[in-house]
């Protein structure tokens, strides 16, 4: 899926901006921020080829692998 494609597919799942996500790269390296951060700035986010893991604190869903 192209960056663009995958980024207006984020903006329209329905979550709410102000929700806080984690996005984990590595069991080490991981960052809480707003999911509209995370939204925005996608490609800042998904630097890497390989898999992220972003999830809420509801653990209900968990998304982006390449």
């Amino acid at each position: 899926m192209e960056d663009e494609t995958l980024k207006k597919w984020l903006f329209h799942t329905g979550l709410a901006f102000q929700k806080d996500v984690y996005i984990v790269w590595q069991p080490d390296m991981a960052v809480i921020t707003k999911w509209k951060i995370f939204v925005k700035f996608f490609d800042d986010f998904y630097y890497s080829p390989d898999e992220i893991l972003i999830f809420d604190n509801s653990l209900n869903w968990v998304g982006i692998n390449s």
